[in-house]
């Protein structure tokens, strides 16, 4: 089944996307031997090493272009060329002497400038209220109750799209909230493994939930209130917030 939903998305790529990975540079490198470029790269700043990498990588452009896709291929060809953009921002931004792996480094660059295409190219403003709604909308899951940036939204006739503030943030924060995300979703599942009890609950139905229950609702299972919730979810927070060198806030909106 999964081999046929590959077939099918390979057959309606666009031509000009089949053209790109047709290069015999496009094939996949293995992560050690990428790693060992991205470091010769960052030393001598050999062009290149550079294309290697960027050739080497295109199907994972791709890949992410194609999840992204809301439209279903009517921009996809748009979504790879921002993905290249950001696959090259990686390879010269790479420093290996912190010891990320190349590829996990580059997927974030990629993820970074489709997603801040998508958000400024979108027309559609959507209700997003829970975790399984940011992901649906970047998977293009879209439903009813949209509301189109176009339309008059004041008594004067003023679309809406002239009443919001640039608040788009930049590909570098965007990358800077995926790491943060990243990590502290390898925190709590570290935690997880050694939590029972009480804890435990709060941290799955609070943090791990794609779509959380309250307070009180975990509060009404453990025979606790909403307050002493609050307290132990707190406390989780902080503790990865400690190990992580960074504020409780930015831990609980990554979370």
């Amino acid at each position: 089944m999964r081999g046929n939903a590959k077939d099918r998305r390979e057959r309606h790529r666009p031509d000009g996307i089949d053209c790109l990975l047709s290069g015999a540079g496009s094939r996949p490198l293995g992560a050690e031997l990428q790693n060992q470029l991205a470091a010769s790269y960052h030393r001598t700043r050999d062009p290149r090493l550079e294309r290697r990498l960027v050739e080497a990588n295109l199907r994972l452009v791709v890949k992410i272009a194609c999840d992204s896709d809301r439209w279903r291929r009517r921009q996809l060809e748009d979504l790879v060329q921002e993905g290249c953009l950001g696959l090259i921002e990686a390879v010269r931004r790479f420093d290996p002497g912190k010891g990320r792996q190349f590829s996990t480094y580059a997927g974030f660059w990629i993820r970074a400038f489709v997603m801040r295409y998508l958000m400024d190219n979108v027309r559609v403003v959507r209700a997003v209220r829970t975790r399984a709604d940011r992901a649906a909308f970047f998977k293009g899951v879209v439903g009813g109750g949209e509301t189109s940036f176009d339309v008059a939204a004041d008594p004067d006739g003023r679309p809406l799209s002239e009443m919001l503030a640039e608040s788009a943030s930049s590909a570098e924060e965007l990358l800077a909230a995926a790491e943060l995300k990243h990590k502290v979703g390898r925190e709590i599942a570290e935690l997880q493994a050694r939590l029972s009890g009480r804890e435990a609950i709060v941290l799955e139905e609070r943090l791990l939930a794609s779509e959380p229950k309250t307070q009180r609702e975990v509060g009404r299972r453990l025979s606790l209130s909403g307050e002493r919730v609050r307290q132990i979810e707190g406390t989780l927070l902080a503790a990865i917030a400690a190990r992580l060198g960074v504020d409780t806030e930015r831990v609980a909106a990554a979370a």
